[in-house]
């Protein structure tokens, strides 16, 4: 994404005219697009639409500022998308290692969990 490879003046300005185009972004939906993405009483089918129709929506803002509203929009839905299966086994794994005294293998799986979370 943009504005993560430095802090220099010239990531700073690219920063700054990206969420000038998408604040001053005339087709409002891409707002409520963004809302129905981030909130987790929407259906899955309704959220996987919204994740379709965001491309469409913020084409016309540039390359650069549509891939950083993408980015955006899977930050706010990370937490939603989570394997609830994959963390029970990691709770289950960091149990047994700790158990048998393998820590840093614990640490592993606690680590998992915890960037889940």
């Amino acid at each position: 994404p943009v504005g993560t490879s430095g802090s220099n003046s010239s990531s700073s300005s690219d920063v700054h005219g990206i969420l000038e185009k998408f604040h001053g972004a005339r087709d409002k939906h891409i707002f409520r697009i963004l809302a129905t993405i981030a909130n987790s009483t929407h259906s899955a089918p309704a959220r996987a639409r919204a994740f379709d129709e965001l491309p469409k929506r913020s084409k016309a803002l540039g390359d650069s500022t549509a891939a950083w509203v993408k980015t955006l929009a899977r930050r706010c839905a990370m937490g939603n998308f989570v394997n609830v299966e994959n963390i029970n086994h990691c709770i289950l794994l960091a149990q047994e290692c700790f158990h048998e005294d393998d820590l840093p293998s614990c640490k592993s799986f606690l680590t998992c969990i915890q960037m889940a979370v």
